[in-house]
């Protein structure tokens, strides 16, 4: 495959996904009265030995602070120089503090450092030195940092070529031993098959990147990630090989977008429901069975709208069976539910398992509505999960109930009894001094409580030494 060589451009505009476009900005949350400007000086410097190519480098300097304070500036090191002195205006508060950083996004240099007074330039935000406000900085310096460069290709699957406007990736290397995530965005033009993407990351030793792709534009029938491994390109991020993160260089870091399948349905409130005002944001995943990897997307149900459509891509893959489902964070419906052909379930154990290497449709789940059990205990142990556990509506909940153990390990409880409003189920004695209970079918908010009962063997010792010590008083 032959690769085209990446040529930067005359001037090279340095923003990063941080910035806006703009000479000088400055955000201020309150009021737009007029306000007095302080300033932060210093230099921006290349790396040692490196000048501005033909046309210069634009860098911005920027500061933030708190309530989304920011002001910048663009700075502009001239063909042949090294380094440019800057003035940033910000603006005379005295009770907030700056960071205050560079953005680029040349290829050949990382797209983002922070002012450190220990470390000079920092690829961490958190490791910046805080700068006070009220009054002006000066010799706030910055290098542009190097590192290694992570490049290769973004392929599309054997004989297929981009649509109609192009096939559009994001590219992003994300280290999983600290801090450090990165991202450049690649086209594939119409009618081609592939293109090429540079990104540089920052020289750590001790980093690990794991590079992949998501797919943003022009995707149909494509899974929308996947991840480099020595050996390909999988789905599955927990596959995924990272790359040393010494400061060298990683060519032939080569992507191939997975080919899937799509799996369709509906999102759907229980009947009678619509959505709030703002909506219900709803997390699809599909997950294979044996739980080492999934796939996930938000979707939306639109304000007064009882439901919405979803469509996913899942590799296409026979030999894998797959898990739908859903994961919600608010406070109206039960957290979780999984497609089932009967309709939608609580409990991953009472999911179907659908075959890989086809596509579906109909996969239809409905959030599920949910009670709550509040949960307590009475004298000698303790109830696993307490207080207010949410329940989905006719669904069964287990508890795992521990007795207290004299010092010898043997129960202060021989047994439980069981009390509350809540549907009467089944109790388990583990042998080890704990027992399970299983509720019956939850249909309304109900009360648990676990009564311990203390047996005859109660080790009245264990109280001796406090005991002793009172007499000595």
């Amino acid at each position: 495959m032959i690769r085209a060589k990446i040529v930067p451009a005359p001037i090279l505009v340095c923003l990063s996904f941080l910035c806006f476009l703009f000479l000088f900005q400055t955000i201020l949350v309150g009021s737009a009265l007029s306000v007095a400007y302080v300033d932060i000086t210093g230099t921006v410097y290349l790396p040692s030995g490196q000048t501005a190519p033909v046309g210069g480098i634009d860098v911005i300097v920027d500061a933030t602070g708190p309530n989304n304070l920011y002001s910048s500036i663009t700075v502009h090191i001239a063909e042949g120089q090294d380094s440019k002195p800057y003035t940033l205006p910000v603006p005379d508060y005295p009770d907030v503090t700056w960071v205050v950083g560079y953005a680029c996004s040349a290829i050949f240099f990382v797209d983002r450092g922070y002012y450190s007074s220990l470390l000079g330039t920092t690829y961490d935000q958190a490791l910046a030195t805080p700068l006070p406000g009220g009054t002006g900085h000066s010799g706030i310096d910055m290098v542009i940092l190097t590192g290694g460069t992570i490049e290769g290709t973004v392929s599309l699957p054997g004989g297929v070529t981009a649509p109609s406007g192009g096939t559009q990736v994001q590219v992003h290397a994300e280290n999983v031993n600290g801090p450090g995530w990165y991202s450049t965005t690649v086209t594939i033009p119409q009618g081609n098959s592939f293109a090429t993407y540079s990104k540089m990351v920052h020289n750590e030793p001790s980093a690990s990147w794991v590079v992949g792709y998501e797919c943003l534009q022009g995707c149909n029938g494509l899974v929308e990630q996947g991840f480099y491994t020595g050996s390909g390109t999988t789905w599955n991020r927990n596959l995924a090989e990272g790359l040393a993160g010494d400061g060298q260089d990683h060519p032939g870091t080569d992507l191939a977008i997975v080919p899937g399948q799509t799996w369709s349905g509906a999102i759907s409130l229980p009947p009678g429901d619509t959505a709030p005002a703002g909506g219900i944001p709803v997390l699809m995943y599909v997950e294979n069975a044996d739980g080492t990897g999934q796939l996930a997307k938000f979707f939306h149900i639109a304000s007064n709208l009882s439901s919405t459509p979803y469509a996913m891509t899942v590799p296409d893959l026979a030999s894998e069976s797959w898990l739908v489902s859903y994961s919600y964070g608010g406070d109206l419906y039960y957290y979780e539910g999984y497609y089932a052909a009967s309709g939608t379930v609580c409990c991953q154990g009472e999911a179907d398992r659908l075959p890989g290497g086809r596509a579906y449709t109909g996969l239809n789940l409905n959030l599920l509505k949910y009670w709550t059990v509040t949960a307590s205990k009475l004298y000698l142990g303790d109830i696993y999960p307490s207080g207010q556990v949410r329940v989905a509506d006719h669904a069964r909940r287990s508890f795992k109930l521990l007795s207290d153990t004299n010092r010898d390990g043997t129960a202060r409880s021989d047994s439980v009894t069981i009390e509350g409003t809540c549907p009467y189920g089944t109790l388990v004695d583990n042998q080890d001094t704990s027992w399970t209970y299983t509720t019956g079918a939850i249909v309304a908010d109900c009360t648990l409580v676990a009564v311990f009962n203390s047996t005859a063997s109660f080790d009245w010792g264990m109280f001796l030494p406090a005991i002793e010590a009172g007499k000595k008083r």
